[in-house]
């Protein structure tokens, strides 16, 4: 498999979806104003995207992080194919589509009046997809391994890892203080990235070992 022309083609394909949502979103943006119960917009905003936190609901946000998974994993097995290593390349992305699932916590209803914050759509989609990255790894080094049970304990604080970010809300049953605050989003930062590195230690031991 010549993974060279086949990122190439990846890059291709990403920026043609690009190009033609780009000079879409407009009508898209209405497309899905029509067929969701909720408002994609705050008052004010508008489908430029400038300001996108800003401009739109942390539904709307949700809605588009689910989006942007979808995208992405069409992308990867139109360049890849669906073999092992499309979908390799693809696991990062599936935990996006959680967001359509979790509507109900990433919702302007949910901003604490207290901090004017909610569950940040952005960050914790952004913290997900890092924290899932390890998931293209584990593929390959399952397939190098002599033994599963490093891997599989990788595998587990990966997931556990990308995961953390998508369900705030139970974490935050959790805590002393709330974590739509700006000392909670910290936290949420803090024990994504604890996770990480912890994966990460379970990955380089699954391949030197």
């Amino acid at each position: 498999m010549d993974l060279t022309g086949n990122a190439f083609f990846f890059m291709i394909i990403l920026s043609l979806i690009g190009i033609i949502w780009w000079f879409t979103r407009y009508s898209f943006g209405r497309f899905l104003d029509n067929h969701f119960s909720f408002p994609l917009l705050r008052e004010g905003g508008n489908y430029k995207y400038k300001n996108f936190q800003e401009e739109f609901t942390y539904q709307g946000q949700a809605i588009y992080a689910g989006f942007a998974g979808v995208i992405l994993a069409i992308s990867v097995f139109f360049s890849f194919g669906l073999n092992w290593v499309g979908w390799a390349l693809f696991s990062p992305f599936f935990l996006s589509f959680i967001f359509f699932l979790r509507i109900g916590t990433f919702n302007d209803d949910n901003i604490l009046p207290e901090t004017g914050m909610g569950y940040d759509v952005t960050k914790s989609w952004t913290l997900s997809l890092i924290g899932s990255i390890g998931l293209s790894v584990i593929f390959f080094v399952l397939n190098i391994s002599d033994s599963l049970i490093l891997p599989i304990i990788a595998l587990l604080l990966i997931l556990i890892t990308g995961l953390i970010p998508l369900f705030p809300d139970y974490i935050n049953k959790y805590l002393s203080y709330d974590i739509r605050s700006e000392k909670g989003q910290s936290f949420l930062e803090k024990i994504t990235w604890i996770f990480f590195a912890i994966s990460w230690v379970f990955i380089a031991l699954s391949i030197l070992v």
